[in-house]
């Protein structure tokens, strides 16, 4: 999975047609790391953009279905390691902020500094969930996960007293429920939304943007080094 900033996010809610380019770009960044450590050979992908987030709020996501390994010229094929996330945050942050330059969405000088940013200024790729060759129930349910529906019924609570629909961040067991716990975004009975309030919120940590290893995995040698 690959994220945005929030910063840049309402420039794709303006530019629908762009978040094409983002897969496009991903796709680039797989296809020469795996270059690298077979040259000759292709990935398997498949690549599509989401464009909600965990309340249903504007949030332009890339989701990869990729096969752990390349294919060779005459159709075998080849297992190789994952391409170290580092690596894959760093090249789609200079690629997407060159794109933005190139439209004219962005300046030079947000581009300098977003690139001067900590942790890749808010871009982030995610390759930890793997699925067996064997796990059938596994694929379905990654593949169901990646084009659901931006809201669940599972989420969603009702409140009579105030003719309030409360939408959680996820779904909650009754000690859930009763301890107040999730991210809740009301929504009044005459459809609008008042704003969202938090209740006991999860932190998540970005990882570090520092470059593994490259002796280790043969990637990165195409992928510039940040700073």
């Amino acid at each position: 999975m690959f994220t945005l900033p929030r910063l840049l996010r309402p420039i794709f809610s303006r530019q629908r047609a762009w978040l094409g380019e983002l897969c496009r770009i991903a796709a680039r960044l797989l296809s020469d790391a795996y270059a690298e450590a077979a040259p000759g050979a292709r990935p398997g992908l498949v690549l599509f953009v989401q464009t909600f987030g965990d309340l249903a709020n504007f949030n332009p996501h890339l989701h990869v279905l990729a096969a752990d390994g390349v294919f060779g010229a005459e159709g075998t094929f080849i297992a190789l390691p994952p391409v170290p996330e580092a690596l894959l945050a760093e090249g789609f942050r200079r690629a997407v902020l060159a794109f933005l330059v190139k439209e004219r969405a962005i300046t030079d000088e947000l581009r300098a500094k977003m690139l001067g940013w900590r942790y890749c200024g808010g871009f982030s790729a995610h390759n930890q969930v793997r699925v067996a060759a064997e796990d059938r129930e596994g694929r379905m349910k990654l593949a169901s996960y990646m084009i659901r529906a931006p809201m669940s019924l599972e989420k969603m609570t009702y409140d009579p007293a105030t003719g309030t629909v409360i939408y959680r961040s996820k779904p909650l067991s009754q000690a859930g429920r009763a301890k107040g716990g999730g991210i809740d975004s009301p929504i009044r009975a005459d459809g609008r939304r008042p704003g969202c309030r938090a209740r006991s919120p999860s932190t998540s940590a970005l990882p570090a943007c520092n470059a593994p290893s490259r002796r280790d995995s043969g990637y990165g040698r195409r992928i510039p080094a940040a700073g």
